[in-house]
């Protein structure tokens, strides 16, 4: 492929390198064939395209909001691959998968300038190596202490809920802000993103 002339060719490629490097491992048994193809395929859509276009020219104002629209969009492209239920007969969320698919996406374009005025805002990844990290912090941890979130922390993370999802990530941000209040601290968190070193120690 020729080195893109036009911005909107070049965000086309951008998006397709992206999603080929922010597919997650481990997703099956979760999605099944083709998802992958899939999860690009919207990625390198003209209803994404748009949205791309938004974060790239800075215009996105409420990430939420459009993080929340790109997310059910990515739910209607992948819906009927993700598998109804797992062993436990426990059903999947496809609204849930999605937001994973997506958060991964954001994690990787944070890698070019013009998407990092998101990086305060963006949510973490949210798998059962997290869920075990942040159950480890629950005694000791006011943020993530209590209902609801003690309750949803115990589940698979890909059953939960896309209201549980956005449950966990506020709490994420609560959990920041007190991490960052310790004694002695000499650094300070400032996006939910950095909370991938509680894996790393896993």
């Amino acid at each position: 492929m020729a080195v893109p002339l036009t911005l909107d060719k070049y965000l086309y490629a951008v998006a397709k390198e992206t999603a080929r490097l922010s597919w997650p491992g481990r997703m099956h048994p979760i999605l099944v064939k083709d998802a992958k193809k899939d999860t690009e395929g919207y990625f390198i859509s003209r209803l994404f395209h748009t949205r791309l276009c938004k974060v790239w020219t800075g215009n996105v104002r409420d990430y939420d909001l459009w993080y929340e629209a790109c997310v059910e969009q990515l739910k209607d492209s992948i819906a009927k691959k993700v598998t109804p239920h797992n062993a436990q007969g426990t059903r999947y969320c496809p609204k849930t998968v999605a937001a994973k698919l997506m958060d991964a996406f954001m994690y990787q374009l944070m890698k070019y300038q013009e998407c990092r005025y998101l990086w305060p805002v963006l949510h973490l990844v949210l798998d059962n190596k997290i869920f075990a990290s942040l159950r480890a912090h629950m005694t000791n941890r006011h943020a993530l202490q209590g209902e609801p979130i003690g309750e949803i922390l115990r589940k698979n993370p890909y059953t939960i809920t896309f209201g549980e999802y956005q449950t966990v990530q506020k709490h994420l941000r609560e959990f920041i802000q007190e991490l960052n209040r310790r004694v002695g601290m000499e650094f300070e968190l400032n996006s939910p993103i950095q909370l991938n070193i509680l894996w790393a120690a896993t």
